[in-house]
């Protein structure tokens, strides 16, 4: 028997790459709400508000589901009336 092999009746094992793109999935989730926070800041109008603007919409038409999985995390997580996102944009940038 190949050692790599299951054993007769267990679960198939999902290939490690799964598990690494869904850890990839989230840290490109975390980045965009990192840039939409430093948005806030810089306003779209400005040049580095609109260089965010068409990064984060670019992430965003590539992977779709990172943010919507991030976000339904995030509200699941945070209790009833307490506002989601965390500390101001400009506490997270030392200001």
């Amino acid at each position: 028997m190949d050692p790599g092999a299951a054993a007769p009746g267990a679960a198939p094992q999902a290939p490690p790459a799964l598990g690494l793109k869904a850890a990839a999935g989230q840290k490109i989730a975390e980045s965009r709400k990192m840039l939409e926070a430093a948005l806030v800041i810089f306003g779209s109008e400005s040049e580095e508000g609109k260089a965010l603007v068409t990064a984060i919409k670019s992430l965003g038409s590539i992977f779709p589901g990172e943010a919507m999985a991030a976000d339904a995390g995030a509200a699941a997580a945070a209790p009833s009336g307490v506002p989601m996102g965390g500390p101001k944009p400009a506490a997270q940038f030392g200001m």
